[in-house]
């Protein structure tokens, strides 16, 4: 058996200056953005945040946790636990802030997403992988369902 992908919905995520949290940690705020697709819209709420920890070489470990507000006002908590990692060049090319081709790199997230209202409840019932980038403004998450 394979896995088949059906694209829900496109995560435009605009975000804040970093924060240093101690031990090569970082918090980046969440402070807006998008969420467009077929079965999923609405506004990504500030307040949020990405917290981001070093991994193997070249490699950190992401855990976005905020809150989106469908088109039809029902909030909907997500997280975003994955990795994302870089040769060094790349790297380096990200934290100057230049746009980089996501080809370039590694990162992936498996969405949750944790829900009240039973028109959503199809969202705590299937998995999903989010295929990411690092954008100057924030990041663009690409979320699948796998059926």
């Amino acid at each position: 058996m394979r896995p088949e992908f059906s694209h829900i919905a496109t995560f435009e995520i605009a975000v804040g200056p970093s924060v240093d949290a101690g031990v090569g940690h970082r918090m980046i705020p969440v402070v807006g953005g998008s969420v467009r697709g077929a079965r999923l819209n609405g506004t990504i709420l500030s307040g949020g945040a990405d917290w981001q920890q070093p991994g193997a070489p070249g490699a950190v470990k992401i855990g976005g946790r905020w809150v989106m507000e469908t088109n039809d006002q029902v909030r909907i908590q997500v997280e975003t636990p994955g990795i994302r990692r870089a040769s060094p060049e790349v790297l380096s090319e990200l934290a100057a802030g230049r746009d980089i081709d996501p080809a370039r790199y590694y990162f992936r997230v498996a969405p949750q997403f944790t829900v009240t209202d039973a028109h959503y409840s199809w969202l705590e019932q299937q998995l999903f992988v989010g295929l990411g980038a690092k954008r100057p403004s924030g990041v663009v998450i690409d979320v699948f369902s796998m059926a």
